[in-house]
């Protein structure tokens, strides 16, 4: 299909004043090197995507390419992954001379060769993928060790049970019961157990902790599963009756004696 060349030349004279801008901005970012204008960035950036847009409407294959490549360069920099410094800004700069060469005589832009300015951007741009990837993958790695760190510790902590105290103290609620309670809420174990094999009888001071337990428990927002294991069967009635059992997983019984 041939293109109207009155679109042809208004694309010529649109893309040489984004030019004309696109040198004067990308000149003034040179010299901002540590703390560029963002504005100014995105200025460079859409003088280059529209002259990208035009050429590829008026099927100018070369000016297009050139472009483009340009433009990914420029995104990376619009997304803060590089700074505007020397080895990027030079590149750029004979780019723009390379477009303006092809506006100058658009029927022949196909001749003028570019490879050396192309070939240069796109490696900058696959170091500059190449340093993502290997960010991501430091990245990964890091969350990898840390979630298996928490993944030890939240075993080391499951794997203190709550030792309950012998029978004859538990009616006083010993006070060392009470610190493994509590370090076992404050260190946001994600299992808490009582191992009761020691317990025969319970008196109600015994019985309120294991009632307000689940209380504090959600006051801190946590979301602990609470297991009784060795529990005998007297105990156990108790917490049936008083409905511990809807809250707390009982998962075995004590051997009885003989």
């Amino acid at each position: 299909m041939k293109i109207d060349q009155d679109l042809i030349d208004e694309f010529i004279i649109e893309s040489k004043e984004n030019l004309h801008n696109f040198e004067k901005d990308i000149l003034i970012l040179e010299s901002q090197v540590e703390n560029p204008d963002l504005e100014i960035i995105n200025n460079v950036f859409r003088a280059i995507h529209s002259i990208k847009g035009g050429a590829s409407i008026i099927k100018c294959q070369s000016i297009e390419k050139l472009s483009h490549k340009m433009e990914t360069l420029l995104q990376y920099m619009r997304d803060k992954l590089i700074i505007p410094e020397s080895i990027y800004i030079s590149p750029l700069l004979s780019g723009c001379d390379f477009l303006k060469s092809m506006l100058d005589d658009i029927d022949a832009s196909s001749n003028i060769d570019f490879s050396d300015v192309f070939d240069e951007i796109e490696n900058l741009i696959k170091n500059i993928e190449n340093k993502i990837k290997k960010d991501q993958k430091e990245k990964d790695k890091k969350n990898i060790i840390k979630e298996k760190q928490k993944s030890q510790q939240k075993q080391q902590n499951a794997d203190k049970d709550i030792i309950c105290p012998e029978d004859d103290l538990f009616s006083s609620v010993s006070q060392n019961f009470k610190n493994q309670v509590n370090n076992a809420i404050n260190s946001g174990n994600d299992r808490i157990v009582f191992d009761l094999s020691n317990v025969l009888d319970m008196d109600p001071e015994s019985f309120s902790i294991f009632l307000l337990l689940p209380v504090e428990i959600k006051k801190m927002n946590l979301n602990a599963k609470l297991i009784i294991i060795n529990i005998n069967e007297k105990i156990n009635n108790l917490f049936n009756i008083i409905k511990l059992d809807k809250i707390y997983e009982i998962q075995s019984f004590a051997k009885s004696k003989k």
